[in-house]
């Protein structure tokens, strides 16, 4: 019987942030909806001071960073952002979107972080939904069309070198014989 306690604590290990589920949800598993190439769907958000954010605004980079507060995985990413000289760079956009959470805990998040860029709160997954099914820290990274160039799970160790920009090459046109 001691191998039921060891398994269980084996398996929340394994599923991390991402698939925490309640007793009524099974999720399924994570699926990013949009495929590299395609427009980001956001426009403006309101951050968590009440500010207007232009998302669509073209010849800016943008990084998108989904997130629970609670979520070690989310909290690790975001140190490494915040500490990263992306927070720096003038063509590069970086909104927080805290899935699941209000103006007051993220207000105090981005207190206890001294985050330099803006959170935006999505109590209701509304913004997330939009994106992807499950998982998080997500981070959607769009180019300066706004077209998302790669969306990704970052449970891991550095998130910094899969930050990478690098233009979607568009399918090579198959020819039938």
């Amino acid at each position: 019987m001691k191998i039921l306690p060891i398994f269980a604590i084996f398996l929340l290990f394994l599923t991390g942030c991402s698939n925490a589920v309640d007793s009524k949800t099974v999720r399924p598993p994570s699926l990013a909806l949009l495929a590299p190439g395609a427009v980001q769907p956001l426009q403006v958000l309101t951050d968590i001071r009440g500010q207007p954010i232009r998302l669509d605004q073209p010849q800016q980079r943008k990084l998108l960073i989904f997130f629970a507060t609670w979520c070690s995985d989310s909290q690790r990413a975001i140190r490494q952002i915040q500490a990263s000289a992306l927070v720096q760079q003038q063509d590069l956009q970086i909104v927080g979107i805290g899935r699941e959470e209000n103006v007051a805990s993220l207000s105090k998040f981005a207190a206890d972080y001294q985050l330099s860029f803006p959170l935006v709160a999505d109590p209701d997954r509304q913004l997330y939904q939009q994106f992807t099914n499950s998982g998080i820290p997500r981070l959607v990274l769009v180019d300066q069309h706004n077209r998302i160039v790669r969306t990704f799970l970052a449970e891991i160790p550095d998130v910094m070198p899969e930050l990478q920009w690098t233009p979607v090459a568009p399918a090579a046109p198959t020819t039938s014989r």
